[in-house]
């Protein structure tokens, strides 16, 4: 047979798809979409989607410390996710939370929505007066804990940053020991 001369008859006819399908493989694209992005604020460029809140306290032990967190996220092109709160979160402490994208099926169309969630990890700052204090009466450990604690997140770490001239040099074992008996039970 002439391949000049067909009309096409051999060939076999293309399935018409219906609006239904059309519309699930709207949705299944739109559902891929948010996946990706899901996992891109899980595993890669971390940064984009991870927020400071820094407690406005801080700024009481010395003035630069805002101008210089302010100068940090400015070199980073971050600057738009660090807020500065009054006790949002507890007195002299930094927390982080991270963009959580979620897809959802609303109606038949598919949303995306974003929610911050808290980080474990959050920095209490004190001054060397305070931490003098805590260490000298045995109660380091008991505030440790309680911050802890306070914090709302089950796998809470704490980095506790003691500001002043002379404040942990004498203690600084003690609180290295108390690290490890933290981490051991």
């Amino acid at each position: 047979m002439d391949p000049s001369t067909s009309d096409g008859a051999d060939k076999p006819k293309r399935k018409r798809r219906t609006k239904e399908e059309i519309e699930q493989e709207k949705v299944e694209k739109e559902m891929k979409k948010i996946r990706r992005e899901m996992n891109a604020a899980k595993n890669s460029k971390c940064e984009q989607f991870l927020f400071c809140y820094v407690d406005r306290a801080v700024f009481i032990f010395n003035d630069g410390i805002e101008t210089e967190i302010n100068t940090r996220f400015t070199e980073r092109a971050i600057s738009s996710q660090l807020a500065f709160v009054d006790g949002d979160y507890g007195f002299g402490k930094i927390v982080w939370k991270r963009k959580r994208i979620d897809a959802v099926l609303e109606d038949g169309k598919v949303k995306s929505l974003t929610t911050l969630d808290l980080e474990g990890h959050f920095i209490h700052v004190v001054d060397e007066g305070t931490f003098g204090k805590l260490t000298k009466n045995n109660n380091l450990a008991g505030f440790i804990d309680k911050i802890t604690k306070e914090h709302c997140h089950q796998n809470a770490i704490m980095t506790l940053v003691v500001y002043g001239q002379g404040g942990p040099r004498d203690t600084v074992v003690s609180v290295s020991f108390f690290t490890l008996k933290l981490f051991v039970e």
